[in-house]
């Protein structure tokens, strides 16, 4: 049944709940409804204008931030120097993280300052020689032994003259026994800041001054004053000559790293570490 418009129709129209009892609003007519539906929808309108203006202008001031940012960096090369010296430091302490000595962590050489003799025959090569607190050598026997137990990563540190330090890491490193000459059977995959000088060394026999094991028609070892895995001759050569100050004139006979300092320059600090993986 239609409803007929007479007199003033009421519409009431629910707003809202409140804890005590129900509040309304009374609508006196169809007209006023419509009325008010109007002002409502132009006020959302008005409303959605102010706020689009205020997003364009924060946007406009990011941007301008960020202008005044790249020119602050682009004119100023203080600033820029002062990031660069912060981001050093930043990858600096990642590498000092990730090579500082861990529980596990088995040292198997260490060059620190001369005090041990390094150009030694086979028989203390195999055993083994020096002080652990100091220089010394782990041993070729124990580090067959050691790499054929468990998976191991070596982790070489290296410190130059100037203080400067680097390192190389090889994420699985295996050699062989005595009757395969120690050969240095596996070294996984490189990473670190002082070059790849090993994987030259990678599937060589050891080499030492009464046993020659290496491909050239002479024995490295002898001609480089070291024992190592060599092959014809070597990129690194930690158990060469410990020579003081770094820069000598001899050629490739000392403390050798070849990718970062070339064969004119002795190291004054090494270490070989076993890492469990």
């Amino acid at each position: 049944m239609a409803i007929k418009p007479a007199g003033l129709i009421f519409i009431w129209i629910l707003l809202s709940f409140r804890s005590h009892g129900i509040h309304m609003v009374e609508i006196t007519s169809v007209a006023q409804l419509d009325r008010n539906e109007s002002v409502l929808i132009f006020d959302i309108h008005g409303k959605l204008n102010e706020l689009e203006k205020t997003v364009l202008s924060s946007h406009n001031k990011l941007l301008e931030t960020q202008t005044n940012l790249t020119n602050c960096l682009n004119g100023n090369p203080q600033l820029n120097g002062l990031l660069e010296k912060l981001h050093k430091l930043e990858v600096g302490l990642k590498e000092i993280r990730a090579n500082t000595k861990k529980p596990g962590d088995i040292v198997i050489q260490r060059r620190i300052d001369g005090s041990e003799d390094f150009f030694r025959p086979w028989a203390d090569y195999k055993k083994g020689f020096g002080n652990s607190s100091g220089e010394f050598f782990i041993g070729l026997d124990k580090l067959n032994k050691l790499t054929n137990s468990r998976p191991y990563e070596l982790l070489i540190l290296m410190e130059d003259w100037e203080n400067d330090s680097r390192f190389a890491r090889y994420d699985q490193f295996i050699i062989g026994n005595e009757a395969e000459k120690y050969v240095l059977k596996e070294l996984g995959k490189y990473s670190g800041s002082a070059g790849d000088a090993l994987g030259y060394s990678l599937g060589q026999k050891f080499t030492t001054k009464d046993q020659d094991n290496d491909v050239w028609n002479k024995n490295c070892a002898v001609e480089f004053t070291g024992a190592w895995w060599y092959k014809d001759c070597h990129r690194s050569n930690l158990n060469g000559r410990y020579i003081k100050g770094g820069n000598t004139t001899v050629f490739a006979q000392g403390v050798d790293w070849y990718p970062w300092k070339g064969h004119y320059y002795s190291l004054k600090f090494v270490e070989m570490i076993l890492r469990p993986t």
